[in-house]
């Protein structure tokens, strides 16, 4: 009975049904995601699938695709998916992965208990560079070579594969899970380097390898390899591999977990539209710096004084400008403040990125001004361009901002996901409201102009300084907690909350260790996206006592 089986459908007990039957159940199910842009389709039902209807390419809008426990051998038409990211085929008889790592945008790949036995050669076919999650489990896989060439995982699952040999991950910097779990490995010296350094939380996570011959044959590892823990059991791990050959480390069990909670090295205040500077227990805008070149600084004071007078100009026509062109009136708002009313306090950064964005709205005032207004405005534009030039801190900036573009995609999930960490920062007392004014403003801009490398760059940069400068202040939070004898790495969240509530009196600082507790997962999930540009935030919430 190769092709029938008895089974339950709709309701009709003991309904036989055929791998007819669900093709054409798929056919119907395929023709309803198409005419509904649907971003998801389901066919684990169809277990007596064996062929995708040809008419799935056309699901342009499709991201995820279920075919766990159907008969589908034959994976080439998925390739032809644009937007897929994510594909689980666990329990089918595929063999032939090839057309799926040629999948772009492919991010999930879920090939558990499939007939897989190799990884293609990358370098014959376009690699998925974005693939993140890779699940191989349960399948006859031996050769893991070809995965050296993605880059971009964070978590592989080897377990009860056929895999001995695993010198080609050590290539996989970005893995923060790695399952070996009851597979063939007996060294795993290989890894002793991968960092793992976003480990925890309550998904599994890091190193896994019980019932491996490393860990059978090996008695400090079948120790390491029972540790409950992931965070302590991967720590302690790579840090006894690093005591093998070739690498002479004296190792000493929970050594390597001692400093785990280290207060980590903070980034100094980088060049960006917010500078700010910690003062009797609060975050405010930093002074400004300017060029020590006397003669530089010269046409630097007289631009500012020019723009100061072009501004003044451009009073009776604000009005109509705000009604007309809400955001030009924004942009020109924050532009006289950060001109100031003192050339010494001006943050030519600040100065040259509301500027900029100024130029930018001004392009479509004759599309919607008066033609007089449009004509000032454009002038003014001119003119602001001209006078930005003489500030040379902009220019190095706006330099640097347009020699690395972040994608527009990225840009706003950045935006979004800065602003949901630090969109309550106007009630915390640590922080100046101008500070959360200026930053409200970059944010406005990156999502306003993703793709501007101003905007994108003003964006990174200035959240890194506050939340740089946040870490500061609750770290000095921490020190005074545990001044108390209270322990933040074994402490709830709600411990936290309620150890938080009775000390704030004592020390201002230890609210910005309350405002990290209650924004633990958008930190953490900022800690993930900017892994490595912010290095330091994941150690920071590790130090705050916040898993991630």
């Amino acid at each position: 009975m190769d092709s029938w089986r008895v089974r339950l459908r709709g309701g009709d007990v003991g309904q036989v049904m055929s791998a007819e039957d669900d093709y054409a159940e798929a056919e119907r199910l395929v023709s309803r995601a198409i005419e509904n842009n649907a971003t998801r389709l389901s066919l684990n039902e169809l277990t007596d699938l064996e062929t995708l209807p040809d008419t799935i390419s056309r699901i342009s809008t499709l991201e995820e695709l279920e075919l766990g426990g159907t008969r589908i051998t034959d994976v080439e038409r998925i390739k032809h998916l644009p937007r897929l990211k994510t594909l689980r085929l666990n329990g089918s008889p595929v063999a032939n992965a090839k057309p799926l790592f040629e999948t772009p945008g492919l991010e999930t790949l879920n090939l558990s208990g499939t007939q897989v036995e190799q990884i293609p050669n990358f370098r014959k076919s376009q690699k998925p560079s974005g693939l993140l999650n890779l699940s191989l489990a349960d399948t006859p896989l031996w050769d893991v070579t070809q995965l050296q060439f993605l880059l971009s995982l964070e978590t592989l699952n080897l377990s009860n594969t056929e895999v001995e040999d695993i010198g080609s991950l050590r290539a996989l910097y970005n893995l923060q899970a790695l399952d070996l779990t009851g597979s063939k490995v007996s060294d795993l010296r290989a890894i002793a380097k991968v960092k793992f350094d976003r480990v925890g939380g309550e998904r599994r996570r890091g190193l896994h390898f019980a019932g491996t011959p490393a860990a059978i044959s090996t008695p400090e590892l079948a120790e390491l390899s029972r540790i409950e823990d992931d965070a302590e059991r991967t720590a302690e791990t790579l840090a006894y591999l690093k005591t093998l050959p070739p690498w002479p480390k004296t190792w000493e069990r929970g050594q390597a977990m001692a400093g785990a909670n280290a207060e980590p090295d903070l980034p100094k205040q980088q060049p960006a539209p917010v500078e700010v500077v910690i003062h009797d227990d609060r975050i405010g805008l930093s002074a400004a710096h300017h060029a020590a070149d006397s003669a530089v600084e010269l046409r630097a004071r007289q631009g500012w004084t020019a723009l100061q007078d072009f501004l003044d100009d451009l009073e009776d026509q604000r009005p109509r400008i705000g009604n007309s062109m809400p955001r030009l009136a924004k942009a020109l708002d924050r532009l006289a403040a950060a001109l100031g009313e003192d050339y010494d306090n001006v943050n030519a950064i600040a100065l040259g990125t509301h500027g900029d964005r100024v130029i930018r709205q001004s392009a479509e005032a004759r599309e919607v001004l008066m033609e007089e207004d449009a004509a000032d405005v454009e002038a003014f534009a001119a003119s602001l361009a001209l006078l930005l030039e003489r500030f040379p801190e902009w220019l190095a900036y706006k330099a640097d901002a347009v020699s690395a573009i972040p994608t527009v995609e990225e840009t706003e999930a950045l935006a979004q996901e800065v602003e949901q960490a630090l969109g309550d920062l106007d009630e915390e007392p640590f922080v100046s409201p101008d500070v959360t004014l200026a930053m409200e403003d970059i944010m406005a801009f990156a999502q306003e102009a993703p793709d501007d490398p101003v905007a994108a760059k003003g964006l990174r940069a200035s959240a890194a300084n506050v939340i740089s400068a946040m870490g500061a202040m609750a770290l000095t939070g921490a020190r005074w907690m545990r001044n108390q004898g209270l322990d933040l790495a074994r402490m709830s969240v709600e411990e936290t909350k309620q150890a938080i509530a009775k000390s704030v009196g004592a020390a201002v600082s230890v609210t910005a260790v309350g405002y990290f507790t209650l924004k633990a997962a958008e930190f953490a999930g900022l800690a993930s996206r900017m892994a490595t540009e912010w290095p330091w935030l994941a150690p920071l919430l590790r130090a705050l006592g916040i898993t991630i």
